[in-house]
Parts: structure tokens; sequence; C-alpha cells
């Protein structure tokens, strides 16, 4: 926001909703580590690797929780950048 000129970003408590989404998200993801065996599917998240025969347990269902919020994240954060940067004379 200093760049366009701005004191802060145009939605405050949006930008407060994309910081506290990732710590979240990494706690999931730490959560989904150490959930029954792990999350066994490889960094590329292989999707027959991670179907039910190969990995029955719910650490895969946390690892997708977790990457869903890191996307919202994410997102939210990009809406507030780029209404900041419109938005600001």
């Amino acid at each position: 926001p200093l760049l366009v000129g701005g004191k802060d970003m145009i939605y405050p408590r949006m930008n407060n909703l994309s910081y506290w989404l990732s710590p979240n998200a990494l706690y999931l993801l730490m959560l989904s580590f150490m959930t029954d065996k792990g999350v066994g599917a490889g960094w590329t998240l292989y999707p027959p690797l991670s179907s039910y025969p190969y990995h029955s347990g719910p650490s895969m269902d946390v690892m997708i929780v977790a990457l869903h919020l890191a996307g919202a994240s994410s997102l939210v954060g990009a809406i507030n950048f780029a209404s900041t940067n419109k938005n600001m004379p």
C-alpha cells in the first residue's frame, strides 16, 4: 500500500483473515504428517497413490484441507492487494 500512496490496506479485516488462515494451514499440514502413517503420496500428491487402497488413513484428507486453507489465504490476500491498488488515488 505504501507504493500506491496509501497508509494501510483497503480492507484490514480481510488482511487479518488472510494472515490468520496461513498459520492454521501450516498447523494442519504438520498435523497431516503426524496423523496415522503420514501422507505417503509423494511431493506431487499423485492421485493413484492417495486413493483408498493405498492410503486409507485420514492424513490425506487433512493435507487436502490444509492446501485449501493455504489457497484461500493466498486468494484473500491477493484480492485485498488488487482492490487496494485499484481504489487508492
